[in-house]
């Protein structure tokens, strides 16, 4: 199966600093000139990920119930709606 647009997610997201309210606007802008496709799941800094990484787990069994781990369960089921998986 082919994807014939590039899809973006928006990733270690801090919505309270005004540059990454100005990078979010950029990336709007962007996609609409560019063709991609913005997906809706967005990936809060979050120290459990950080910590997963840092301990070669993946967050969602490091820390499953964090924000960090239920965000990436939600983009994995954003994925696969968007690529018809399953």
């Amino acid at each position: 199966m082919s994807v014939d647009r590039q899809n973006i997610s928006n990733g270690f997201y801090k919505s309270r600093l005004l540059l990454t309210q100005e990078a979010d606007s950029l990336l709007v802008e962007a996609s609409v000139e560019l063709d991609y496709r913005l997906l809706h799941t967005v990936i809060p800094d979050n120290i459990a990920v950080a910590e997963s990484i840092a301990q070669q787990k993946p967050v969602t069994a490091y820390a499953a119930k964090s924000s960090g781990a239920s965000s990436y369960r939600f983009l994995a089921k954003e994925c696969k709606k968007l690529w018809r998986l399953s």
